[in-house]
């Protein structure tokens, strides 16, 4: 299984936590707008198994490719076990992809990211 979509709007990266003045942490607005706006454009299924994900980021917008990892290596193939997540380089476009389990029930079902930035 295959899923394309498309997020309008500049990607943006994923916002370090800040400080209050009380010391509590908590994430920027920013992050939290791009996450939404990231969700709402994925109109497909949610995938439970491993998957590939494949993102090419323009300066306007960015595509995203959601392949189940079977249609890759077969069903056949065990897929590696690793205990980290791979979204370090696009990590705001993974977490948004399992916010409410929009598209992932976890983002280490993801085993391998192609990314890409296009001018």
């Amino acid at each position: 299984m295959k899923h394309t979509f498309v997020v309008p709007g500049k990607p943006r990266t994923k916002g370090r936590p800040r400080m209050t003045r009380r010391g509590r942490a908590y994430t920027p607005a920013a992050t939290h707008e791009a996450e939404r706006a990231i969700a709402a454009a994925y109109d497909g299924p949610v995938f439970t198994g491993p998957v590939v994900v494949e993102v090419d980021y323009f300066w306007t917008e960015q595509h995203i490719t959601v392949r189940d990892w079977n249609d890759i290596v077969g069903p056949d193939d065990n897929p590696p076990i690793w205990t980290g997540d791979v979204d370090n380089l696009v990590k705001l476009t993974l977490d948004a992809l399992q916010t409410d389990q929009v598209c992932l029930m976890d983002d280490k079902q993801v085993l391998q990211v192609v990314a890409a930035k296009w001018r």
